[in-house]
């Protein structure tokens, strides 16, 4: 896989401390079932995942099975099944954290 891009954008922030955080990173992918991981910056605990979303460049190839959504400390981690050689993936994660 080769990462395209990714930013961070700090969505909002709660009178309890817990910060939201909207992350999106793209990347070239190959075939088959994919392990995608992304680095959540601005905080380094997750308390939760809240949303996942992906897109891709071809509709013929849309990512689909999103399975197994895990976060340990400031990381989530996400598996996908049947994604086209080729495609360009994005994924947008928000989640909520110290």
């Amino acid at each position: 896989m080769v990462t395209i891009g990714q930013t961070d954008t700090i969505v909002a922030t709660a009178l309890d401390g817990r910060t939201t955080i909207k992350t999106v990173k793209c990347e070239v992918v190959v075939s088959g079932m994919l392990y995608l991981s992304v680095t959540v910056d601005y905080i380094t605990t997750i308390d939760a995942v809240l949303d996942v979303k992906t897109v891709s460049t071809s509709p013929a190839t849309t990512a689909y099975g999103e399975q197994m959504i895990t976060s340990s400390g400031n990381v989530v981690g996400l598996t996908l099944f049947a994604v086209g050689a080729g495609t360009t993936l994005c994924w947008e994660v928000v989640s909520q954290g110290y």
